[in-house]
């Protein structure tokens, strides 16, 4: 995915240790936010409301649509069933986006 450089993707990763400073700036240089909804874990969603808020914008995934929380569940999401089909359906989704000029190559 050439554009993926552009994309701030936004996981839980218990070892990982990050500023909220930094993440915040990430979020505010990105060209988009990947969001990975799976485990509900709350930062993501603190995140993911962060780059709506700043109109960056923002692909949700979820592998188990049943697991979405708070408000998101009313928002278009992502399902996926494998990386193979996460693959398919993020590379497909930033293209629509790079064609409508919301991101650039």
């Amino acid at each position: 995915m050439p554009f993926l450089s552009q994309v701030t993707l936004v996981f839980y990763c218990q070892p990982c240790v990050v500023i909220l400073s930094q993440v915040k700036d990430s979020i505010e240089t990105a060209a988009a936010v990947v969001a990975v909804l799976d485990g509900a874990n709350p930062n993501v969603y603190l995140e993911v409301g962060y780059s709506w808020g700043k109109t960056i914008p923002t692909v949700l995934l979820i592998k188990n649509i049943k697991e979405l929380r708070f408000d998101i569940s009313g928002h278009r999401c992502l399902v996926y069933a494998n990386i193979k089909n996460l693959e398919t359906l993020l590379t497909a989704e930033l293209s629509k986006l790079k064609e409508k000029g919301v991101i650039s190559s």
